[in-house]
């Protein structure tokens, strides 16, 4: 994937074209520009992303307390970089321009199904400014995470830390024993 040997500034809608087997002229047809198809890879990511961690699915209600959780959610993370290894390669690379990717407004919608999922799991107390205390607690995470990436870190490790720093994050605004619903 040229993604993965060039910065997308450095590609070319030719490469592009000629990458995915199709003329040059098939590919202005569906896309007026570079920007417009990375812009529709990143969406199909996001969707994936959305799919992949259905809040509602069973598993997140074996957690016996909120710090399982975050386990559960680190692993499925892993999971789903593992299976889909460019979501990090554009996310964490910061190889989109922010003109393509609406990279806040996906972070938010994350972080807040993350906290109905907490929610839907445990009672949480009441948490001034709560939607961005979680919403500081996923961009914590994403962050170390991002070190995978954009550095020589052991993957298992740097999910490690993220885990744990989201977790520090959150033990200053929640108690360590929350009541299960």
């Amino acid at each position: 994937m040229l993604l993965r040997e060039y910065s997308f500034l450095d590609i070319t809608y030719s490469q592009i074209a000629e990458q995915s087997g199709l003329p040059l002229s098939s590919c202005y047809y569906y896309y007026t520009d570079k920007f417009e198809i990375l812009q529709a890879l990143d969406q199909q990511l996001s969707e994936r992303f959305a799919t992949f961690f259905d809040f509602e699915r069973p598993e997140w209600s074996t957690a016996e307390n909120w710090h399982q959780l975050i386990d559960l959610y680190a692993d499925k993370c892993r999971q789903f970089l593992s299976q889909y290894p460019l979501a990090g390669d554009l996310w964490f690379k910061h190889k989109l321009p922010h003109v393509v990717s609406p990279t806040a407004s996906r972070d938010r919608d994350i972080a807040r199904r993350f906290e109905l999922m907490m929610d839907t799991c445990f009672v949480l107390p009441d948490i001034p400014d709560r939607e961005a205390v979680f919403y500081c607690a996923y961009e914590i995470f994403e962050h170390v995470m991002a070190g995978i990436w954009l550095g020589p870190l052991d993957p298992e490790w740097a999910m490690d830390q993220a885990k744990h720093a989201m977790i520090a994050y959150l033990n200053e605004h929640l108690p360590a024993d929350l009541p299960k619903r």
